[in-house]
This record gives C-alpha cells, sequence and structure tokens, in this order.
C-alpha cells in the first residue's frame, strides 16, 4: 500500500467522522423544537444520551445544535440547563465508574423524571398519566438510539443490522417532526417519503415499524389526523399483500393503494391525494443509482450474496489448502520419477582385484596403462555383469596364472551383482509404486479443491458467536481484507474494559484465528465503562531485507539452495547443502527445502516435517546423499529468531554493535532413522544483522564478517554479503560451493498506524 492510497484513506476515515458529528449536531438542532406532550426534552434528551456514549466532541455538538435552536429560535432555556444537569450526572456517574452502556437510558429518563415532576409541582399543572407516557417514550427512544451506536462509532459498516437501522431512522424520523413549526402538510409529505423509500430500499418490515412510531407522535401530539394515520396503515397493508419489484411498479402500487380511502376518510381527502401524488412525484424525482447506493450500503448485499460471499470466501480459503497439499505430494512423487538405478559394476570388479589381481606374478601386466587392460581384466567387467561363455572360460583356463580362484571368486562377484542388481530393480518398482500413489492423492486433492463447500469458520458472525459465547455484548463486527492473509477485525463490544481485552478477548481470537493480533486502535467513551471501538489486525510489525552471494565450484549448478518463504506470522530463511557439489547436490538440496516449505504451509509442525524430509531423503537415496538444513525462523510480531541447524554451520548475530555465534550440534538429513532438532532462539530489535553461511566459507568466516561490519556495515544486506564473498575469493579460500546470506531486521509498524 504505497502513501498515495494511506493518504485517501486517512481523508476518507476523517471524512466520515465529520459527517457523523454534522449528523449529531443536526438531529440534535432539529429535535429540540419537537414537543411530545408539551415537552421537547422528551425527544432531545435521548440524542444526549448516545452522543454521550459516542465522545466528548459528539456531546459539544450536541450542545450546540441545542444552543443554536435556543439562540435563533423559540426554543426554551430550560432544555439548555436540563441537558447540562443531565451531562452533569452522567460525567460524576462515569468517574466513579458508576456507569454502563446500557444504564444511559434509565440514567437520562430518570433526570427527564425529575425535572417533570419538578416543573409540574411548581406548575401546579402535573398530570401523572401524560408525565409516566413522556417518561416512556424517552426510555424506548433511548435504548433505540443505543442500538445505533455502532453507526456513529465505526468509520464504516459494510453491512448493518436491522436493530442498528431502526435506531438510526427514528432519529431522523423524530428530527423531521421539527417540520410541524413550518406546515403539518409538509411534514406528511416527507413522513410518506421517508417511510417510502425505507420500505423500497431495505424493507416492508422496517417501514412497517416507523409507520407505528410515527403514527404514535402524530395521535398523541394531533388528535386531528387520524385520517393522515389511516392513509399510512393502509398503503402499508396493500404493500404487504403486492409484492413491487420495480421503482415504477412500487410507486404505482403506493398511489393506487391510496383509492381505498373515500371508504374510511370523509373529510380532508382532496388534501390526502394532494400529500400521496406530492410523496410519489418526490420518489420518482430521485435517480434510480441514489436508490441503488442506498441499498447497497443499507443491504451490504443481499443476503444470498453474503452468503455466497461468505461460503466462496471460505471455499477460497479451503482450496489454497488443498491447493498446497496437492503441490506437497506432486512434488514427492517428483522426486521419485528417476531413471533406473544402475548397480555398480566397478564395485565388484574392485572386489575380484583385492581377492585374486593384486596378488598375481602377472598383475603388472594385465593391468599395463601403458599398452591397455590385458584381455583377463576385460573379461572380468564382463564376467560380473553377463558370466563368461565357454570359449571365454577356456581362455581363462589358458592364460591366467590364477585360474582356479578367478573363475571361483568371478562366480561368487556375480552373483552378488544379480543379487544387487534384483534389489535395485525391487527398489525401482517401489518407487515407482510410490509415484503413482503419491501423484494419485494429489490429483485427488487437486480435483477435489475445485469442489469444497463448507462453512467459513472464520466468518464475521462465527467470531461474533465465538465472543458472545463469553457472556460479551457484541453489537457490530467487520473483518477488513488488507491482502490474501492479512486483515482488520473492527468490533464494538459492551461494558468491556483495557484489561479484560488485553487478558480475554485477544487470547481467545489468537486461539481461534490461529494468528496473533495486533491492537490498532482501542477508543472508549470517556471514563465509563461503556461502548469500547477495538480495531485488531494479524499484519506483522517487522519484516527482513536480504541479500544472497553463492560461488559455484560447478559451472552448471551450485550444490546450495536456499529459500525465503512465509508462514502465519513467521518469515523462515533456510539455507541447505547437498552432498558435493554440481547438479546432484543442488538436485537434492533444492528438494529438501522445496518439500519442507510445503509441508509447514499444510500446517505440519516444524519437527514433523524435518523428520519427514529425512524419511524422504532416507527412502529415495538409500544413504547414498544427505544435506544439511539451516533454518531460521523469525516472528514478524515481535522480532524474536528461532535458530534450528542439522549438519549445518554456525550463523551469527550482530545485535547491540556484538557479535554473537549461534552453533548447535545435530547431524545432516538422510542419514539416520530419526534425526535430533535443536534450537536456539535470540531476540532481535531494529536495525539487527543475522548472517547464514555454508562449510564452503567456514574458515576465517567471524573475522571477515567484522570486517565487513566496519566497512559496509550500514548498507544494503546484498551488499554486505556481496563484499563477503569478494573478501574469500580475494583470499582464495573458496574451494567448494559457497553461499553467504545476509539478513537486516527492520521494523515497519510506523506504515500501518491507523
Amino acid at each position: 500500500m504505497n502513501n498515495v492510497e494511506l493518504s485517501k484513506i486517512q481523508l476518507s476515515r476523517h471524512s466520515l467522522r465529520y459527517e457523523k458529528l454534522l449528523f449529531i449536531f443536526g438531529i440534535s438542532f432539529c429535535v429540540c423544537q419537537v414537543p411530545f406532550l408539551g415537552s421537547e426534552a422528551v425527544l432531545c434528551l435521548p440524542v444526549l444520551g448516545v452522543a454521550f456514549a459516542c465522545g466528548y466532541l459528539d456531546v459539544l455538538m450536541y450542545f450546540l445544535g441545542v444552543g443554536l435552536a435556543v439562540i435563533i429560535l423559540d426554543v426554551s432555556w430550560e432544555l439548555l440547563a436540563l441537558s447540562l444537569a443531565t451531562l452533569g450526572v452522567l460525567v460524576v456517574l462515569s468517574f466513579v465508574y458508576a456507569m454502563k452502556t446500557h444504564f444511559l437510558g434509565y440514567v437520562v429518563t430518570f433526570c427527564l423524571g425529575a425535572y417533570l415532576l419538578l416543573k409540574g409541582y411548581l406548575g401546579g399543572r402535573w398530570m401523572p398519566a401524560g408525565t409516566l407516557v413522556q417518561l416512556l417514550t424517552a426510555l424506548g427512544l433511548s435504548l433505540l438510539y443505543i442500538d445505533a451506536l455502532p453507526l456513529l462509532r465505526h468509520r464504516q459498516i459494510e453491512d448493518p443490522s436491522d436493530r442498528m437501522l431502526m435506531g438510526g431512522f427514528l432519529m431522523v424520523m423524530s428530527a423531521l417532526f421539527c417540520l410541524e413549526r413550518i406546515d403539518m402538510h409538509l411534514l406528511m409529505v416527507m413522513l410518506r417519503f421517508g417511510i417510502l423509500v425505507v420500505m423500497y430500499v431495505k424493507s416492508i418490515e422496517m417501514g412497517y415499524q416507523l409507520v407505528i412510531y410515527a403514527s404514535y407522535w402524530l395521535l398523541l401530539n394531533e388528535s386531528g389526523l387520524m385520517g393522515e394515520v389511516e392513509s399510512l396503515f393502509i398503503c402499508l397493508a396493500v404493500f404487504f399483500l403486492v409484492k413491487a419489484k420495480s421503482r415504477l411498479a412500487f410507486v404505482l402500487t403506493f398511489l393506487f393503494s391510496h383509492l381505498v380511502m373515500p371508504f374510511f376518510v370523509q373529510e380532508g381527502l382532496w388534501v390526502i391525494a394532494v400529500e400521496v401524488m406530492l410523496t410519489g412525484f418526490l420518489f420518482m424525482l430521485i435517480p434510480q443509482k441514489i436508490y441503488a447506493s442506498w441499498r447497497y450500503r443499507l443491504n451490504g448485499d443481499s443476503p444470498l450474496a453474503t452468503q455466497i460471499g461468505g461460503l466462496i470466501s471460505y471455499q477460497r480459503k479451503m482450496s489454497r489448502q488443498l491447493e498446497t497439499f496437492s503441490d506437497l505430494f506432486l512434488r514427492i512423487a517428483t522426486s521419485f520419477e528417476e531413471e533406473n538405478l544402475e548397480t555398480n559394476a566397478a564395485l565388484y570388479v574392485g572386489n575380484m582385484y583385492e581377492q585374486v589381481c593384486s596378488t598375481c606374478l602377472n598383475c603388472d601386466q594385465c593391468y599395463n596403462r601403458e599398452t591397455g587392460d590385458h584381455r583377463l581384466v576385460k573379461l572380468i567387467r564382463k564376467g560380473v555383469i553377463q558370466g563368461l561363455t565357454n570359449q571365454e572360460t577356456r581362455y581363462v583356463e589358458r592364460y591366467c596364472l590364477k585360474m582356479a580362484e578367478y573363475k571361483k571368486a568371478l562366480r561368487e562377484q556375480h552373483k552378488l551383482y544379480l543379487h544387487q542388481a534384483e534389489m535395485n530393480e525391487e527398489y525401482h518398482q517401489l518407487k515407482h509404486h510410490l509415484y503413482g500413489q503419491l501423484s494419485l492423492v494429489g490429483k485427488l486433492l487437486e480435483r477435489f479443491s475445485k469442489h469444497v463447500d463448507c462453512s467459513d469458520l472464520e466468518s464475521e458472525e462465527n467470531i461474533r458467536d465465538l465472543l458472545e459465547g463469553y457472556h460479551y455484548l457484541v453489537p457490530y463486527i467487520h473483518k477488513d481484507y488488507l491482502s490474501r492473509d492479512d486483515y482488520c477485525l473492527d468490533i464494538g463490544m459492551m461494558e468491556v474494559n483495557k484489561h479484560e481485552v488485553y487478558d480475554v478477548v485477544i487470547p481467545v481470537l489468537e486461539r481461534y484465528l490461529n494468528t496473533p493480533l495486533n491492537v490498532i486502535k482501542m477508543e472508549t467513551s470517556g471514563r465509563q465503562l461503556g461502548y469500547m471501538r477495538l480495531v485488531l489486525s494479524n499484519h506483522q510489525n517487522y519484516q527482513l531485507v536480504y541479500g544472497v552471494q553463492q560461488l559455484s565450484k560447478d559451472a552448471a549448478s551450485c550444490g546450495d539452495s536456499y529459500l525465503c518463504f512465509h508462514f502465519k506470522q513467521f518469515t523462515l530463511m533456510a539455507l541447505s547443502d547437498g552432498m558435493g557439489y554440481g547438479p546432484k547436490a543442488h538436485k537434492e538440496s533444492e528438494l529438501t527445502l522445496d518439500v519442507f516449505s510445503r509441508l509447514l504451509k499444510s500446517g505440519i509442525g516444524l519437527e514433523e516435517s524435518i523428520q519427514t524430509i529425512n524419511s524422504l531423503l532416507k527412502i529415495k537415496n538409500r544413504i547414498e546423499m544427505f544435506t544439511t538444513l539451516d533454518l531460521l525462523m523469525f516472528n514478524t510480531r515481535d522480532a524474536s529468531v528461532t535458530f534450528l541447524k542439522n549438519g549445518a554451520t554456525a550463523s551469527y548475530v550482530y545485535h547491540y554493535n556484538q557479535l554473537d555465534k549461534v552453533q548447535t550440534r545435530a547431524l545432516p538429513i538422510g542419514i539416520v532413522s530419526k534425526v535430533d532438532t535443536h534450537t536456539e532462539k535470540y531476540q532481535c530489535s531494529d536495525g539487527d544483522l543475522l548472517f547464514m553461511y555454508s562449510d564452503g566459507l567456514e574458515e576465517g568466516i567471524e573475522e571477515v564478517i567484522e570486517q565487513c561490519l566496519r566497512e559496509v556495515g550500514d548498507r544494503h544486506p546484498q551488499l554486505i554479503a556481496d563484499t563477503i564473498m569478494n573478501t574469500f575469493i580475494d583470499r582464495g579460500k573458496v574451494d567448494d560451493d559457497a553461499t553467504i546470506i545476509v539478513v537486516r531486521v527492520e521494523d515497519i509498524t510506523q506504515i500501518h498506524t491507523d
């Protein structure tokens, strides 16, 4: 992610935050003008409660909205004073840690009740029934508004729940009631339009709930609006019966549903008709792409698309895992697909020489380098492989001084050769059979990976269920993928503190997701134990920058192989030295690293992977070849390093201007049935250097490293590796395949700050 993209993301986040602050300001400015049974505080104080849950900046926007209404409109100063008193109570309860988010509605209602009782007592006009209705309304709105808290606390909601949306819609509808001060007919047009839009872009059921709330307010505040209320319910009933698909069908259904109004309403019929026509016109005036945008933001995707999206996400993950297993089996199978191993006849010819020819008087004449080998010597090789004909046997009897010993030893070596050739053929058939079986398993896994069908264990809903299983309230959670394997979790939690997050929530999520998590952001509202926004990421804190230089004794290929790969939170650097030099040594060392990396990525443990490689080489080569393994495991979360060595040379760690030697003792891979694995751990920090090398550079390596650190220690690791190799070449100390790997630790946390 480059700087331009990061700047755009930061700008988008700030823009969304400002929009939500303006939303609080606008809602506060409007609802403080709306009386409910004679008191504006009924609809206004619940907004203060949700603003307090969002933060003190939102509280400031609330008071700016109410204060502006008090100054420029005829809103009572009592409302501003009541809001300040309520805020004081909330702050005091927060500082004594007696406040929780779900208590906000009750505290706000209590303050409102005290105000209404005091006002009624002083004014001498207290009505218990009316006060009870006001308090129940304020309490209900406060609890519903709290459900909309994630919409205001999180920078972006991909798929908001119905409870979140209902709380937000009720706040907007409460603000619309202020249009009554301008004109009641304008209010009815806007109410119908808002309900119609909600039914179109969200659902008929949510529109039904808004109709109930609007009717509740209209009937309690304006008793002469029974006809308007009936028109709302009749329209809604028709929409439950007729499922309109397109926008045109939707608005036609809305218009024609009012044709039955004359049967229910006699007065003000024409006024309602004009309001309905204006609503339909306004609905059609909005472009379809705007409705599509609203629908996408409110729904994320359709339920089917969301379900399929989550399924596809997990299918891809499972498919990659199965493909990794498939590649592993096919790679192991390929290592067995070799031409038939020929029996070494020279070994048996040498045995003949030791047993018979070496003590013969004519040995120098038979093995003559100037005139060439005697026919008797050539017959030894033929006899070992194929046996001798009668004519060849008579020739041996005629010219060999040790004829009897010659024939006896040749028969024995011929039998041994045939026995070894038979064993080699059986071994070749075994390898061919293994190749077929492993290839079959690999192809089956590859085919199955394309048809996997499972549920997403790491989906947002399953993570929510996990946390709720620990009795945490999680009204919001969103998983945002930064790359194929890196993601951020944006979680909204009720009634949790920082200690619980670090001691319980994060460890539980790390075990479930099988990855370390870093805290990117932790936002709480003031001091109260209330709503917390928690942003976690599995992105790395550190990275490795490395340089490699190799020198090959054979012009075709180097017997040393190296590999750098990533596994979970680890970056692994591996170096392997095949026995000898040339293509065969390179092939064995490359096979070791390739299969080892595939085993780890397939989920097999470190020690089990090494034992598997050891068994593979023993079966494949029958102790004819072995390789070393030099492994560096770097934890990108805390910069800790683990060294593992099997037959490998020492490594060096340059930490705080001190060069430390790392060495473990273990046999190479492919010699014994079970290899020992010993590890050494180091804690590194930003700027540390790590050195790995093969045995071609073992003599005098420490002196050369120290010299290069003084000269180019602050340069790129590739330049350091080049300098070390050139120093050895200039001194003439390289007589085998040689590899040097230089690694630097870098802290990259400042790049990924939110």
